[in-house]
């Protein structure tokens, strides 16, 4: 029996992992220009907004004595894209161990391994989505082990790294510590919970001040534009990069604001969102109902929708979308830590897994630039294969012998 359990628990980590490779592999690319050009800024020019991903990426270069080339921000790419990819799988992988190897716990993995979060990730290859998400996990899981001075500096930089970790990271951030500091048990303070949150606001208020009274914006704007194309290798977004960069926040919420509800409903970019959503969502909650009061178990996937804000702001809809995807696997992850699951013996929660991941097979995911899904809709059916037949096994017949016994859940945490 436990060469069987073992055994079947590798099954369920070689699909996983499967299923995840063939879903970066449906989109991955090079960066494109737009992603060359944020890896070129730093604070030259005064207190940028995105100016900390390449100011790193510029000192490496000075000190290895080599100038900046599509090669080495193509490498910088690959690092960060790397470890969100294995920051991710983490995560996954503890979501299914402290489901106790549950059939409800592996479903959810499976369908946020296939997801349109994981296909919108390798699209944006090169963008510093990946490194925001990665630090987003890192102060996360520094918050959940009671570390939460340890994830100030983890937070001030994801703000400088890219503002949109307010709305991304912040908030689950926050819940975090919420969830922390009113469990049961010896209650920490919350004083270090306030401090880091507070100094990541902070930042990001400098930011937004700067940006609106300390910069002659036109001035600026011809200093960024003349730096970036001296680069002969961006040929066609620098001047889009200076602009967005000396453009207040009032100034893209006045422009964008009137955008917000048509892009929030707009079935063609939320359809092949919504399944996986409601999966990850709905299993958390069956999974802890009568566990934990309903608001604690609430609160933090209520928090990932604080992305959605962002369509009042920016034009990257099929990305910004995408963002509630990886915000729920977060939020059930904390859940999942923080408390022990129950098997979410539910039939018709079952089916809506299997439907979210023939939803996210069949579907073709929205990607920006024009471009389209690498592989057909039947040659997709042929590579999550695996993941087909694991489904089917575990709606059909739950494998009770992947379970970790109770004397042993102990040692897998």
């Amino acid at each position: 029996m436990q060469d069987r359990t073992v055994a079947g628990r590798r099954v369920v980590g070689l699909v996983l992992t499967w299923t995840f490779l063939v879903s970066i592999l449906r989109a991955l690319r090079l960066p494109n220009d737009f992603a060359e050009v944020h890896w070129l800024l730093d604070y030259r020019f005064g207190f940028t907004k995105r100016g900390l991903a390449g100011a790193v990426h510029l000192l490496g270069c000075r000190v290895l004595g080599m100038a900046p080339t599509p090669w080495s921000i193509g490498v910088v790419s690959a690092l960060v894209y790397a470890a969100e990819c294995a920051a991710l799988g983490y995560v996954l992988w503890r979501l299914v161990q402290r489901s106790a190897f549950s059939a409800t716990g592996v479903l959810m993995a499976l369908v946020f391994a296939s997801s349109a979060f994981v296909v919108m990730s390798a699209h944006l290859f090169g963008y510093l989505d990946g490194l925001l998400y990665l630090l987003t996990i890192a102060a996360v899981g520094l918050i959940l082990r009671g570390r939460p001075l340890a994830a100030a500096p983890i937070q001030v930089a994801a703000v400088l790294v890219h503002e949109s970790y307010l709305l991304v990271g912040l908030p689950l951030a926050v819940t975090a510590s919420v969830l922390v500091c009113t469990g049961g048990g010896n209650r920490p303070a919350w004083r270090g919970h306030a401090l880091t949150h507070t100094l990541a606001l902070l930042t990001a208020a400098a930011l937004i001040v700067y940006l609106a009274f300390g910069i002659d914006a036109p001035a600026y704007r011809q200093q960024l534009t003349q730096y970036l194309a001296a680069y002969d290798f961006v040929r066609t977004r620098g001047a889009l990069v200076a602009i967005c960069h000396t453009t207040s926040f009032a100034d893209f919420f006045r422009r964008q604001v009137g955008l917000f509800a048509g892009r929030c409903l707009d079935p063609a970019i939320a359809l092949p969102v919504l399944p996986a959503f409601l999966v990850l969502a709905s299993g958390a909650w069956l999974s802890f109902r009568g566990r934990m009061p309903a608001l604690r178990l609430l609160l933090p996937l209520a928090a990932t929708t604080a992305p959605m804000l962002m369509h009042a702001l920016a034009w990257d809809t099929a990305r910004i979308t995408c963002y509630g995807l990886g915000g729920v696997l977060i939020a059930v992850w904390m859940l999942f830590e923080l408390g022990t699951p129950a098997e979410a013996d539910d039939r018709a929660w079952t089916i809506l897994a299997a439907q979210a991941l023939a939803a996210n097979i069949l579907t073709e995911i929205p990607l920006m630039d024009a471009q389209r899904d690498v592989f057909t809709a039947a040659v997709r059916v042929v590579l999550f294969l695996p993941a087909i037949v694991l489904a089917m096994a575990l709606a059909v017949r739950p494998v009770e012998a992947l379970a970790v016994p109770d004397d042993t859940q102990a040692v897998a945490e």
